[in-house]
């Protein structure tokens, strides 16, 4: 397989990575495993010059995070594999 990526990419591609992971490590060292998207969106993400919603919607769009809402807001979950 391969991927064509425009020049000069290649930062932009290891921030969306980076930050992919760090938000994944965050979420999976909570006690259940989930997150309120409120306490997300307070945090800053160290290796990314992204922000925190472009890194939500592009887990929950990559199936890495699943998002549900209950009665005290909305949260994030890690899917399971």
């Amino acid at each position: 397989m391969f991927v064509l990526y425009p020049t000069q990419s290649g930062s932009l591609y290891k921030g969306i990575t980076k930050g992919r992971h760090e938000l994944l490590r965050l979420i999976k060292r909570t006690k259940y495993g989930e997150l309120s998207e409120k306490a997300l969106r307070k945090k800053k993400l160290r290796h990314s010059p992204l922000g925190m919603a472009f890194h939500l919607q592009d887990a929950v769009g990559a199936e890495l995070l699943t998002k549900f809402t209950i009665g005290s807001g909305t949260f994030y979950k890690v899917a399971k594999l």
